[in-house]
């Protein structure tokens, strides 16, 4: 497996398109093209996450026989295919997915609710039985007094439905006797005759069906059937059933509203406001997402259902890997690794046919920075996080830490303490949006107290430790099962409980204790259902694991802003740098553990484009400049601010975050001041950027309440900083420092790009990220790439000196690409088996650099990169030139002297003895990728 080429599919670039782009990928020099999902999803969804259907291809990715097609194409051009899956959930509400629709008529009898994690039984009596819909805009009777809830009958599946807005809720179907009836006239009359008769029969009828089992199913749809031939025969059944529904309840004395309520009270599922989900959700949603409801895939009856259709097309050969979308929310990931593992070998082996090869599986886990992925999940790796972390580490200088931490703070004009950050914002989402798990969570584990054991935990007790525990966690989650838990569980449950106990005095000790206990599945004296102790255990894990990713990702990373590069998923900006020898030690654990894990610089998720990462490390080492540079722009924009009443907008520290992104993202092609220029169109992006970076900050602002006035008067900051009028000298001055430190971060990006190519594992390339990337968060990542562009740019034979006069244009990062994944495809051996072993840097820059040599057998290769080169002398184009590089050398293995081969520029190096002079090696580039010329 050489490389992997990521492709977000939607309805504006479906199969034909991708189709389209192959011969450009193939040529690029991937091995496997690697798409997001490709199963049905929400209709018009823009990424595919929202699954709809396991059992059938998207039809808004293209018409029957495109994605046949699409794999034919695969096939001639050697291409393989990987697929994004995903396993913890599924989209429902609106109209398209079959099993949350049969779910709402059939409710807990529905064949469907084995497959969602839905509580039956809750702590809120309201709900019992029921399943919550928290989907309306206002409360339910706000809603039905505005006549925005509107019963349909649809004639051609003889069904009656509830709507709202997109939204479709199925009736029970005894309740249409009540409906039918409502506007019946009496038998007898003369018109119609014989249609009013048909439909007082099947009014009895409906009225007679049983609340579940297969008869009633069976004979409710031979009812419907009957339903709509009625109304398709009869004009009259037709308008009648028409008029029952648009005209319910309109009898004297009865208001609309009522008769709906009525007839709502009586179905399977509660409406409610979307804000109600926070703390009365008796579902398990995809973190706070209500419209995504997650699936039991721990049941066997269920993962064979939802994987049924998919093994079928990699039985057929069509799909040889799979990429795992977010597996901490299962209940048990390694257990499901193990099963999809023996699920995909007999379905790459079926009818014989002998795999290319160990069938490609890659997991989405978010690692903290001191954990690992457990060796007892038997996948190829993660998908990248972590080693986009241990890039971004690298290429910043750990002595900016302190430097920029006095400044963020003198800025802001306030203290900034990452781990409390951290620990405030996930109490904060705990109590916004995970109140009602926590509930649930809370009275699931009382239960296992000894009803009867003096000194039993208060339930108000318990859920305050809980929350407490859970803040404290350091982790995504641990992996307890029902066989107790491994070492590492321990140590984290543990190391979360002493300090979540810490300060609570001896009155608590016995409850942590208890707790302690219970999240490691131990029952504790008494307990009489030791099953009972690990189902907590593991749906602890599972709430730990949402509140992390929302307290982490999604507040805090917006909310403390000393280095943007680092607030990266995966990441921990409150670690600063990671020293050559710690990131030697990482590669080669790689190498040796999971050598197939999948290589990322950037994905559909991440934070900040791979490019704007790199340019912003550079602040890192500058800090001194970047301090003046920022307190000048402060002066230069105190009147482009407006106050909203006392509060100032934006306040610092917002401030402050859009200086580090305005330098982050402004184009290479701008590094030239022009007061003409049209900035309206990155304006339009920074705004929609901005608003979300303050609402998942949820200080001023949020997306639970927005504060508008707020937003408004920071998008006016933002629009007046790129006005070339009214603040000309800020553009000016903005343009002059990223024009400074432009070079430096185009050189952290090669440097990234070259150890992604030659590193132990499977590097994937991002859509369009061959080209400088300097995008921001979803969705302005997944904007349409320009793949006719780059195919032409890949087709030129421009020389490197050409690519390095005009660098800004990004072809040289095309080039450096192709040339080694050329390599790659030569070499195959080298990349899949190679050693890994680090190079000792002896000279002036030797802390500037980071080099490791690849051997298999008698083939060798040699990788070296710059990094911390700001200050570094520099040429007049504001790269490192050669004399960075005099007196730098490294220092060869036993049996690595030679020639080589430089990849990039295509030109002969000699080694002296087992010594390669650097000031050779990296001229012209501070990066070298040498092969020996055997």
């Amino acid at each position: 497996m050489r490389a992997t080429y990521r492709l977000q599919l939607t309805s504006s670039f479906g199969f034909d398109q991708a189709r389209a782009v192959l011969p450009y990928l193939a040529d690029l020099g991937v091995s496997h093209v690697y798409v997001s999902p490709i199963l049905e999803a929400q209709a018009g969804s823009t990424h595919g996450y929202d699954v709809t259907s396991y059992e059938r291809l998207n039809p808004d990715l293209g018409p029957p026989g495109s994605f046949d097609q699409f794999c034919a194409r695969l096939g001639e051009l050697d291409l393989k295919l990987v697929v994004d899956f995903v396993p913890n959930h599924m989209g429902i509400g609106k109209a398209r997915n079959r099993c949350w629709l049969d779910l709402l008529e059939w409710g807990a009898a529905s064949p469907a609710a084995e497959i969602f994690d839905i509580d039956w039984d809750p702590p809120w009596p309201e709900l019992r039985g029921k399943v919550l819909v928290p989907f309306l805009g206002e409360g339910l009777e706000s809603v039905l007094a505005r006549g925005e809830i509107e019963l349909r009958f649809d004639r051609h599946a003889g069904c009656f439905d509830l709507w709202y807005a997109e939204h479709r809720f199925p009736l029970r179907p005894q309740d249409y006797a009540d409906v039918i009836r409502s506007r019946l006239p009496d038998v007898s009359q003369s018109q119609g005759g014989a249609a009013i008769a048909a439909l007082h029969r099947l009014a009895v009828d409906f009225g007679a069906l049983a609340a579940a089992g297969a008869a009633a199913r069976t004979r409710a749809a031979d009812l419907k059937t009957a339903l709509a031939l009625l109304a398709a025969q009869s004009t009259t059944a037709a308008r009648l059933l028409e008029e029952a529904a648009s005209g319910l309840a309109r009898a004297p004395g009865r208001g609309r509203a009522t008769a709906l309520q009525d007839l709502l009270a009586r179905q399977h599922y509660l409406l409610a406001d979307w804000r109600l989900a926070a703390t009365r959700a008796n579902y398990r949603r995809f973190f706070d997402i209500s419209e995504l409801m997650a699936v039991r895939m721990e049941q066997a009856a269920v993962f064979e259902r939802c994987h049924a259709f998919i093994g079928r097309l990699i039985a057929e050969g069509r799909i040889q890997g799979l990429r795992l979308d977010h597996v901490d929310g299962l209940k048990d990931p390694a257990a499901y690794c193990r099963r999809l593992r023996r699920f995909v070998e007999r379905r790459a082996g079926a009818g014989g046919r002998k795999p290319p090869g160990r069938f490609y599986l890659v997991a989405e886990k978010i690692l903290g920075p001191a954990e690992t992925l457990r060796d007892d999940w038997p996948v190829e790796g993660t998908t990248g996080y972590d080693f986009i972390a241990l890039l971004d580490g690298l290429l910043v200088d750990p002595a900016g830490a302190a430097p920029l931490q006095r400044l963020l703070e003198s800025f802001a004009r306030r203290p900034f303490d990452f781990a409390a950050i951290l620990r405030a914002a996930k109490g904060e989402v705990i109590d916004a949006a995970f109140a009602g798990d926590l509930e649930r969570l809370a009275r699931q584990v009382h239960g296992l107290a000894p009803a009867r054991r003096s000194g039993a935990p208060e339930l108000g007790d318990l859920r305050a430790a809980l929350r407490q525990i859970a803040v404290c966690f350091p982790v995504y989650r641990s992996y307890v099962t029902a066989r107790g838990a491994a070492p590492e569980d321990r140590r984290l449950i543990d190391g979360a409980v002493a300090e979540a106990a810490r300060g609570t005095g001896g009155s608590k000790g016995g409850l942590y204790r208890f707790l302690g206990r219970c999240l490691k599945a131990e029952a504790p004296a008494g307990a009489a259902r030791p099953r009972a102790v690990a189902e907590a255990a593991m749906r602890f894990q599972q709430f730990t694991a949402p509140v992390m990713a929302k307290g982490l990702e999604d507040t805090s990373f917006y909310r403390y802003a000393r280095l943007l590069a680092l607030n990266e998923v995966g990441g921990a900006p409150g670690n600063f740098g990671i020293a050559p020898a710690e990131a030697h030690r990482l590669l080669a654990e790689r190498r040796r553990r999971w050598p197939r894990a999948m290589l990322a610089t950037a994905t559909h998720d991440t934070k900040r484009g791979e490019d704007s990462r790199a340019r912003l490390a550079v602040l890192s080492e500058i800090p001194s400049a970047w301090g003046a540079r920022v307190r000048r722009w402060a002066r230069l924009n105190a009147g482009l601010g407006p106050r909203r009443g006392a509060l100032r907008a934006p306040r610092r520290e917002d401030e402050y975050f859009i200086y580090q992104t305005l330098v982050g993202v402004w184009p290479f092609e701008w590094l030239e001041p022009d007061p003409r220029r049209d900035t309206s169109a990155l304006l339009e992006r920074l705004k929609a950027y901005l608003v979300k970076a303050l609402r998942e900050a949820k200080q001023t602002t949020s997306w639970l309440n927005p504060n508008t006035d707020y937003e408004e008067a920071c998008l006016g900051f933002l629009g007046r900083l790129l006005d070339g009028r009214a603040a000309a000298a800020f553009v000016e001055d903005l343009t002059a420092f990223v024009r400074e430190i432009a070079a430096v971060g185009a050189a952290n990006g090669l440097a990234q790009t070259v150890l992604k190519l030659t590193s132990p594992g499977v590097p994937d390339v991002y859509q369009g990220c061959e080209l400088w990337d300097l995008s921001l968060v979803d969705p302005d990542n997944r904007r349409p790439v320009d793949f006719a562009a780059r195919a032409a740019m890949l087709r030129e034979a421009a020389a490197l000196p050409e690519l390095l006069a005009n660098w800004r244009d990004g072809r040289i990062k095309l080039r450096l690409i192709a040339a080694i994944l050329a390599l790659r495809r030569r070499e195959p051996a080298l990349f899949i088996r190679g050693s890994y072993e680090p190079l000792a840097v002896r000279g002036p820059a030797a802390e500037h650099v980071f080099a490791y040599a690849r051997r298999d057998g008698a083939r060798r290769m040699l990788v070296a990169v710059g990094r911390l080169l700001a200050t570094l002398p520099r040429s007049s184009d504001g790269w490192p030139g050669a004399a960075a590089w005099a007196g730098t050398e490294l220092k060869l293995p036993r049996g690595c002297a030679g020639a080589y081969l430089d990849v990039i520029t295509g030109q002969c190096v000699v080694t002296e003895g087992e010594r390669l002079s650097l000031q050779r090696a990296f001229d012209p580039l501070p990066i070298a990728v040498l092969i020996d010329a055997a």
